[in-house]
C-alpha cells in the first residue's frame, strides 16, 4: 500500500486561475454568443466551468 507522502507526489496540482484568464475566456465566450447585453454572469460562470475542468480532448 502507498504512503500518503508517495501518493502526495504523484497528485496533480491546478494552477490557480487568474482574474485575467478569467476575463479573457468570459470575453471570448460573449463574443461567441453574439454580444447579447445584460447577460455577463452567463459567461463569466461559462468560463470558470471550463476553465476548472482543463482543456477540451484534443486541445492543449
Amino acid at each position: 500500500m502507498a504512503k500518503a507522502s508517495e501518493k502526495m507526489k504523484t497528485a496533480k496540482v491546478k494552477k490557480p486561475l487568474s482574474k485575467e484568464e478569467l476575463e479573457m475566456a468570459a470575453y471570448f465566450n460573449w463574443l461567441g454568443r453574439g454580444c447579447p447585453a445584460n447577460d455577463d454572469m452567463t459567461d463569466w460562470l461559462e468560463a470558470e466551468k471550463k476553465m476548472e475542468n482543463g482543456p477540451a480532448p484534443g486541445k492543449k
